[in-house]
């Protein structure tokens, strides 16, 4: 009798070591997968964060740009205002000036 209960326990024992084994294979399988979900929510997260602050930086340059654009626009009129002044102040005198190096007088 004493060898069928030591058989018993050895089948016992083989038993609960297939259900530790499975546990733990299960367990290994659900940390592959949490390590997975893991990942993705954290390359997500760098992902949105990095998206942000290109837009940030897209729109700061962008007001920065139309800023520098509004001060040549302004540069620029001023520029056409003054010449057109020169212009009108010294037109006459421009075109006498012209009409002598072109007649030779």
């Amino acid at each position: 009798m004493e060898h069928v209960n030591l058989i018993n326990r050895i089948i016992e024992a083989e038993q609960k070591a297939q259900e530790i084994a499975g546990a733990a294979k299960a367990k290994r399988q659900n940390l592959q997968s949490d390590l997975k979900s893991a990942t993705d929510e954290i390359r997500q997260t760098y992902l949105d964060r990095a998206t942000r602050r290109i837009n940030e930086v897209r729109k700061n340059e962008e007001r920065i740009a139309d800023e520098m654009i509004a001060q040549l626009d302004q540069r620029y009129a001023q520029e056409l205002s003054h010449m057109e002044s020169m212009f009108s102040e010294h037109r006459s005198e421009w075109i006498d000036r012209l009409f002598s190096l072109i007649v030779g007088r």
